[in-house]
């Protein structure tokens, strides 16, 4: 059966609306949500360093399939360009925000090697644990290579025939997309709108986790879309965003937020929380979203990009020197 991205990308918004219109109707039934009461100071002795685990051991399983497949030299080139790429950008976001946007108050659940991060209020300081980074580092492996996993072996029937002859006929990359502009600009709005006026204990402030989220969402797509979408395999893709909803149910609803790995500044938050999983809030599901729709987007690109055999100039802007001359 051929590739139809037109449709596949508008089944994947539908599974996706299958999952979370339910889910968010009956978590808002939990009205009197019970707190979970910890008796011990130190609950979960480096809780937070094993719970790793949960990315390390998938992460080991595909790419031990992944280096035994010599194949695939082009998809392996992108996929550590992607992972260099993605990592870095989360680890900049971390210490630039992650002490705006979070604290880590269960110093009993991670190993005590603090890194530093920036406040706004208070400036630099060492109190961001090692394992935040790591997360950020194996979360993406975990995310990508599921995908990959999923694309070249699960759902392999579902992507480009000719993945190196279908990019030789792209004139350039970067082809914007307007409307997720607009619609990011109208949900920014919306949500600054929603934490000033719609009633809620947390008002003050400014949502700005929840924007953060939304220009990560939508200035990739507004740049790399309308050129990604055909080679996305969105069946695969479907797969990493069902799998990362099995482990951020497991590793942040039920232990990191309860537990006190992390916690959320809630004047730094929309103002929509879930009482039924600790009052997490709901940019805590966005962020799975956005993060597996943002390494999956920057690989194809950069696959996209390898397979054209161009310039960088030439194959993002469609500018040749040769041409200009």
């Amino acid at each position: 059966m051929k590739p139809t991205p037109h449709i596949d990308f508008k089944v994947v918004l539908g599974m996706i609306l299958l999952l979370v219109i339910p889910a968010a109707l009956t978590l808002r039934t939990v009205i009197r949500p019970g707190q979970l009461v910890i008796s011990s100071p130190n609950p979960s002795p480096y809780g937070y360093t094993w719970s790793l685990l949960i990315f390390i051991l998938p992460v080991a399983a595909i790419a031990w399939w992944f280096a035994h497949h010599p194949e695939y030299k082009v998809e392996r080139r992108a996929f550590w360009l992607t992972i260099i790429a993605f990592t870095a950008a989360g680890t900049a976001l971390d210490v630039l925000l992650g002490k705006t946007f979070f604290s880590f108050p269960n110093s009993g659940a991670v190993i005590g090697i603090y890194l530093p991060g920036y406040d706004f209020k208070h400036g630099w300081g060492l109190d961001i644990p090692l394992e935040e980074f790591l997360f950020y580092f194996l979360g993406s492996l975990f995310m990508l290579l599921v995908y990959v996993w999923g694309d070249l072996y699960w759902v392999a029937a579902y992507n480009v025939d000719d993945y190196d002859e279908a990019s030789k006929h792209i004139d350039k990359i970067v082809h914007p997309h307007w409307r997720s502009v607009i619609w990011g600009v109208v949900i920014i709005i919306a949500g600054v709108i929603f934490k000033k006026f719609w009633p809620h204990p947390y008002q003050t402030g400014f949502p700005g986790y929840f924007s953060v989220l939304v220009v990560g969402f939508i200035t990739p797509t507004f740049v790399f879309f309308n050129t990604a979408k055909p080679f996305v395999n969105w069946r695969a893709y479907s797969l990493t965003l069902y799998s990362l909803v099995s482990v951020s149910l497991l590793w942040e609803a039920t232990l990191g937020v309860p537990y006190g790995w992390w916690v959320y500044h809630p004047e730094q938050m929309l103002g929509i929380f879930i009482g039924a999983w600790s009052n997490l809030p709901a940019e805590a599901v966005l962020l799975w979203l956005v993060a597996g729709w943002g390494v999956v987007l920057l690989y194809e690109v950069i696959r996209i990009y390898l397979h054209m055999d161009r310039t960088p100039r030439d194959a993002f802007f469609g500018v040749s020197t040769q041409r200009t001359r």
